[in-house]
């Protein structure tokens, strides 16, 4: 029964080892995911200019629908 109780902690401890290490990757995950939309890339070209200002309206269309979202829900 020594044994059983042993390896029941041993199970528990291990558990909560891999809880707390993939905790720590996800954050990382996220860290890394942020700096690399963090990047500076240079617009070469009309047609980057284009995209990035189709990307940044599509972006303030979001933005825009959250915010009422979030009024309606609220009101």
């Amino acid at each position: 029964m020594d044994e059983d109780s042993d390896l029941g902690e041993f199970v528990k401890e291990f558990k909560k080892v891999i809880a707390d290490s993939l905790e720590i990757l996800s954050d990382l995950d996220c860290d890394f995911v942020q700096s690399k939309e963090d990047e500076l890339t240079p617009i070469a070209n009309m047609q980057e200019v284009r995209e990035a200002t189709d990307d940044i309206t599509h972006f303030a269309g979001i933005k825009k629908a959250e915010s009422e979202l979030v009024r309606r829900k609220f009101q």
